[in-house]
């Protein structure tokens, strides 16, 4: 890796950068050299210039050149500088585009990973304004000089110098009355980040399972640790506010009020999701991955968060639902039911009373056994819901343990059961058939 000493010395034997030390150099000697040669022959000088401003006495005429000589010097000292800093700018612009051209991405602690093409402007902001607060110090650091290398505007630039002075103080002063609270703000801060660095090793230890609490869940560990460390970040600002900059300051307590009424009349909402969220944590009504039904929505659990639940449908389609309505209506979990003993799948039929019920419930277990999915313990198992005007109504019931695919598996036993009706020539009633037949006949099935 190269230095920043070697980067600097690569920076001033640029060929550019050479030549415009050696130009402003010479330059400078040369006004430098002027100024001898006018102190020692300014008499001289003065009695020449003195034949074309018959006006003007020789030591007037001396005084304005030595002047102008001061100025020359300050200004080209000035430009100096102010080409440096223009050079360094640019110098430091090229060594940020070339960092952001290296296709890597820099960790950034609890918040993944984070481009260089993302860093880079504002890297080049930051550089922008120290460029632009280097000339307005050189600026401010230059006008006394040049304001008094002439007589008339001497007394200005002591005034200038006085300001500049004034203001430095107050400043200073401030910043070193300042410095009690910057610290205590220093030890806050750092006592809160080793506080949720602590919480956070705790967390991920009862998440692997290394820290047992009775009680208290593996799953709850990251939403606890999340939970605990907004708390700890609220009560970090609410402890510090008093010792921020200009905390006391009306525009700063105005905008506190504003920004409180905001949060209080536009966030009931929001408050209800996160609490709603919170709840719906410790309670387990689902996990991400889950097949569950929220209202009349059914499909897997994408995405739960403190304000929100996304849904996958079976349509393919992604829904999202305010965790205040998910907690204010009922939720149907079928990953759940699957791993306590199975889920139920039900199909009902219609079938006439000529037909006797044990064979009913023979060809309805058949089609369930010939069906992908459907597991066998429990077995499946056929209800007499209703005996009907028309027909009686059977509901079979068969278990699957793979809620992810109950759709595909509804369809194909509904299919079976149509095929193993189909083949053991048994009619379902659909929708309702009208038969004539003599009163004295009974349609009675015959006797097994």
């Amino acid at each position: 890796m190269i230095s920043l000493g070697a980067k600097l010395r690569e920076l001033l034997l640029h060929a550019g950068v050479r030549r415009t030390l050696l130009s402003y150099g010479t330059l400078l000697a040369a006004l430098y050299v002027a100024r001898i040669l006018l102190e020692r022959y300014r008499d001289e000088a003065a009695a020449s210039l003195a034949r074309f401003t018959p006006f003007l006495d020789a030591a007037t005429i001396h005084a304005v050149l030595m002047a102008v000589l001061r100025a020359a010097i300050v200004c080209l000292i000035f430009a100096l500088i102010v080409r440096g800093i223009q050079a360094l700018h640019r110098w430091c612009v090229a060594q940020v585009d070339g960092w952001s051209r290296a296709a890597a991405s820099l960790p950034v602690g609890g918040f993944g990973n984070l481009d260089r093409d993302d860093i880079a402007p504002w890297v080049l902001a930051v550089l922008r304004l120290a460029r632009a607060i280097s000339l307005l110090l050189v600026t401010i650091t230059f006008l006394p000089f040049l304001l008094a290398a002439f007589p008339g505007t001497a007394s200005y630039a002591e005034a200038t110098i006085a300001y500049v002075v004034e203001a430095a103080t107050e400043i200073g002063r401030d910043i070193v009355d300042y410095l009690p609270n910057l610290i205590y703000l220093s030890l806050l801060i750092l006592l809160a980040r080793y506080l949720l660095k602590l919480l956070h090793y705790f967390a991920s230890a009862i998440n692997r399972g290394k820290i047992v609490l009775p009680g208290f869940l593996p799953d709850w560990a990251d939403p606890t640790y999340k939970l605990v460390r907004a708390l700890v970040l609220i009560f970090t600002l609410v402890v510090s506010y008093p010792y921020l900059p200009a905390s006391q300051s009306e525009f700063f307590k105005g905008f506190s009020v504003f920004l409180g009424a905001l949060l209080t009349l536009g966030s009931t909402a929001a408050i209800g999701n996160i609490v709603s969220g919170v709840v719906m944590t410790y309670t387990r009504a689902f996990t991400v991955g889950d097949r569950v039904r929220i209202g009349s929505t059914t499909g897997a659990v994408l995405e739960k968060s403190l304000f929100v639940t996304r849904i996958r449908t079976l349509e393919n389609e992604e829904v999202t639902i305010p965790n205040g309505i998910v907690l204010g209506g009922p939720i149907t979990n079928f990953t759940t039911a699957s791993a306590a003993g199975g889920l139920v799948l039900t199909v009902s039929v219609g079938i006439g009373y000529d037909v006797a019920w044990r064979r009913v419930h023979e060809l309805l277990v058949q089609a369930a056994s010939n069906t992908n999915g459907v597991i066998s313990d429990p077995p499946s198992s056929v209800w007499q819901k209703a005996l009907g005007d028309y027909a009686v109504n059977y509901e079979l019931r068969a278990y699957t343990d793979r809620p992810d695919e109950m759709g595909r598996i509804l369809s194909d036993l509904r299919r079976n059961v149509l095929d193993a009706f189909h083949e053991g020539g048994v009619e379902i009633m659909t929708p309702a058939v009208t038969a004539y037949r003599r009163s004295e006949q009974t349609v009675v099935p015959p006797a097994e």
